[in-house]
């Protein structure tokens, strides 16, 4: 049991990872939870609520051995033991204890939505049995909260207060949960569309959108030069030509690879269109200073393998340099990188020109 707590905790990486680990910590909770229940119902013999509190600890028992391979069918079977307990335990025992609240979380599980552990999509749950919960809270409020059913058990205040304190906690630990749950993939949603939206897929370098807005913003907040660069991988058609375009997509991988080396220098690259690429150097960073950076780039590709099967690929790069001023556009600068760009490629090509 605690070996596969810590398991699943190893893989909280991902969401889904964090909703089994979830899943099964609140398996393990309930379980605990319904023994505690199961001392008190047995010294106090409320035979009803003993035999609900069983079939409870034998199902979340189950769970904990074999592990949860289903979490909609678990929570299907959780919601209707969790419900016949509350309705049970209500009548029996009265409204002091609480135990009605536990229909709050059950509305709460059934209005935010949960998701499936194959594709981490929402489930969506039928209004209706969120409205049926609802209405069950009322139905008991009215029956017993209103005198209209006789408390069977009778507890003492303490007893009263004590359960209605654990019911309480419990319940509206489940709500947070839930919130947080859901809150998290929603997060997760928009940093997915985010990334989308400002990366190549392919690359995994930032976009032209987005490094558009990295250059604008650095503008904005008063930047007043910095250099950059385009690359071009030189004669790339003839490497798709060659050996297909599958190939070509695994070198524009690896290149983007290599692009990422020089982050550490505060350079950040972006695939600015087909097999080239922008760079763009920080502010502090001396014009010379990026050549130098991107001749040794320069060479590393050189001298770098690209892998196809058991061959290996050799390649070159022509780089056009250029700086941006505030006494210029920075349109102008990209232009003129471009400029020198088409000069390292007229010049026989593997060159960096500024």
């Amino acid at each position: 049991m605690f070996s596969k707590i810590i398991n699943l905790k190893k893989n909280s990486d991902t969401f889904e990872g964090k909703v089994k680990f979830v899943t099964y910590l609140a398996n393990i909770t309930l379980l605990l939870m319904h023994l505690i229940y199961l001392g008190y119902y047995l010294y106090n013999m409320f035979i009803p609520l003993v035999l609900i509190d069983l079939a409870s600890i034998l199902l979340y028992l189950y769970y904990s051995i074999n592990g949860i391979k289903n979490s909609i069918k678990f929570g299907i079977q959780t919601y209707i033991l969790i419900l016949t307990h509350t309705i049970l335990a209500t009548i029996l025992l009265g409204w002091k204890p609480g135990f009605y609240q536990w229909l709050y979380a059950l509305v709460c599980a059934f209005f935010l939505p949960s998701f499936s552990n194959i594709n981490s999509k929402p489930v969506k749950r039928p209004i209706y049995m969120g409205l049926f919960y609802v209405l069950i809270f009322y139905i008991l409020a009215t029956l017993v909260n209103g005198g209209y059913v006789k408390t069977i058990y009778h507890i003492s205040n303490v007893e009263n207060r004590v359960l209605f304190s654990i019911n309480s906690f419990l319940t509206f630990m489940t709500i947070m949960a839930f919130t947080f749950f859901y809150t998290t993939r929603e997060k997760m949603s928009i940093d997915i569309l985010k990334y989308k939206a400002d990366f190549d897929l392919l690359t995994g370098l930032r976009n032209r959108n987005a490094m558009n807005q990295i250059i604008d913003n650095r503008i904005d907040n008063g930047e007043k030069s910095f250099p950059l660069a385009i690359l071009d991988i030189d004669l790339f058609k003839s490497i798709n030509d060659t050996y297909g375009h599958n190939v070509g997509d695994i070198v524009l991988r690896d290149l983007a690879s290599l692009l990422k080396t020089m982050e550490y220098k505060d350079i950040i690259s972006s695939r600015w269109g087909g097999e080239e690429f922008l760079i763009l150097g920080p502010t502090s960073m001396s014009k010379k200073e990026f050549v130098d950076i991107l001749n040794s780039f320069r060479e590393l590709v050189e001298k770098y393998k690209f892998k196809n099967n058991n061959d290996n690929i050799n390649l070159t790069v022509s780089i056009g340099v250029s700086k941006y001023t505030a006494n210029s556009l920075i349109k102008k600068a990209i232009n003129d990188a471009d400029m020198n760009l088409y000069k390292a490629k007229n010049n026989g090509r593997n060159k960096v020109v500024h």
